[in-house]
């Protein structure tokens, strides 16, 4: 059993921390961008065709003004520092928070990887955007538009950007789309039809955001890979009131079958389904009771 936060409750857990630690906002994201970078780069050994290439990966994030921008600069950061040369950034505004102005003052001071600022004072990005020639060749594009401070639906610029990384992947299919702790655009408020980020993999933070597991939601996360060792264990295990559910926490739930037990002292179970030519849900029904070990 995971706990699951709401992002909401995944803010006050980083203030929390950041308190009890006495960190800084950037100590904190320096290493949770490290945590990402570390699971991003096992998943790139992983995959037959990026372990191929191996350094040369091409990585290009799309940057958002908030913290999720910041921690997707970071992890380009932490790729350089690796080994990794060929990184680009594309932000959407030069109206960034603090620490995102603070990461790429540090990638441009360094020349760790190029950084084009994307015009969207419309609120449209452009369908044909003259950086194809940035992107091409691109193996991992890696979304940093919005995170856990979204309230509501996505809307102007950020908007613009979701769409403008979703056209990129309809052009180039062989991308890896990789969202930082959550696709853009989903959060607590998220319904079905409000813009989001159809992500190949998402590097979600244990622990991990109760929003991706909405049944609809779900399937934009792509695979689901959880970022471990961030915040304090004594505040992330902490009981909250939405969890996971693992294989052993349901086999835990059936009692032991005793070698005395019959038919009779397995409990009862009736079901009242089908009707005439739509059998279907009954016999679904009667295979779960004798798959659960019911009785009679």
């Amino acid at each position: 059993m995971k706990n699951l936060l709401t992002c909401e409750d995944s803010l006050a857990l980083d203030n929390s921390t950041r308190e009890i630690l006495a960190l800084s906002s950037l100590q904190l994201m320096e290493k949770a961008s490290l945590r990402m970078w570390d699971t991003l780069r096992a998943e790139i050994a992983r995959r037959p065709e990026l372990k191929e290439k191996g350094e040369q990966v091409k990585i290009v994030a799309l940057c958002g003004k908030g913290d999720n921008g910041a921690d997707a600069l970071a992890v380009l950061r932490h790729a350089f520092c690796s080994g990794f040369q060929n990184q680009k950034a594309l932000i959407s505004s030069r109206e960034l928070g603090e620490n995102t102005v603070k990461q790429a003052e540090s990638l441009i001071a360094a020349n760790l990887a190029p950084i084009v600022w994307l015009d969207s004072g419309s609120g449209n990005l452009p369908e044909k955007t003259p950086l194809a020639d940035m992107l091409e060749g691109t193996d991992i594009l890696l979304d940093g538009i919005l995170g856990t401070g979204l309230r509501g639906r996505a809307a102007g610029e950020a908007e613009s950007m979701i769409l403008f990384l979703n056209s990129i992947k309809s052009r180039q299919p062989g991308i890896l789309v990789v969202s930082v702790d959550l696709p853009s655009g989903i959060g607590d408020g998220w319904i079905p039809g409000f813009p989001c980020v159809a992500a190949d993999m998402t590097l979600c933070l244990e622990p991990m955001k109760s929003a991706c597991f909405l049944p609809q939601a779900r399937g934009l996360c792509g695979e689901l890979i959880p970022v471990t060792d961030v915040f304090p264990a004594i505040l992330a295990r902490r009981p909250g009131n939405l969890c996971l559910l693992e294989d052993e926490d349901l086999t835990g739930l059936l009692p032991e079958n005793n070698p005395t037990d019959y038919k009779m002292s397995r409990g009862k179970l009736a079901i009242f389904a089908g009707s005439r030519g739509a059998i279907g849900a009954a016999q679904l029904c009667a295979k779960s009771a004798l798959l659960s070990g019911a009785g009679y």
